[in-house]
């Protein structure tokens, strides 16, 4: 899919969507993870939408909204683009919210958030927990943390599209 999209997600000048994470490498970083109900997962930096579809399909059993935050709007308008051509068939609703996640004052109920890169900062990790405290059960990050309110529950190493590079990723559970 990526080929046959290959300019709306590899030439926009300034705004370039490099290396996401793998189908595969989403796979094991959500294996273990069981929800018994539908869920909402949230994408913040959604980039092209890959992600956030790939997200739902580690989740086939579930029902799922997905939630993209988004600060840039190239990259906002490319994944509104490219995510109803590759939507998996489990997913009820999605949306792509074009904002700074820091400057959200309220979010709908989340159950796995997921970032990568630099998007991920301490203060944003809190900034999830003031605003989720009671919903968001799993963090997916490439950055480690020490937080009192998460335990990681494990480190997978992963493979970025389009690259032979590996990134670690952890998978935080919330302390219940």
């Amino acid at each position: 899919m990526a080929r046959e999209l290959g300019d709306h997600c590899y030439n926009i000048p300034s705004e370039s969507i490099y290396g996401e994470i793998t189908a595969n490498s989403i796979m094991k970083l959500c294996s273990g993870i069981v929800f018994a109900r539908e869920i909402t997962i949230l994408d913040i930096g959604s980039g092209s939408g890959y992600t956030l579809c790939n997200l739902a399909k580690a989740f086939p059993k579930n029902k799922c909204n997905l939630i993209g935050i988004e600060v840039s709007t190239i990259r906002a308008e490319l994944s509104r683009t490219i995510i109803p051509k590759i939507i998996p068939p489990n997913v009820n609703r999605w949306d792509i919210i074009e904002k700074d996640i820091l400057k959200l004052k309220n979010l709908s109920k989340i159950d796995l958030c997921f970032s990568f890169d630099k998007t991920f900062t301490k203060d944003l990790m809190k900034h999830i927990i003031d605003l989720q405290m009671d919903s968001c059960f799993y963090v997916i990050s490439c950055h480690s943390y020490e937080e009192k309110n998460w335990i990681e529950m494990k480190r997978v190493p992963c493979r970025l599209r389009g690259s032979g590079q590996i990134i670690t990723f952890f998978v935080y559970i919330k302390k219940i």
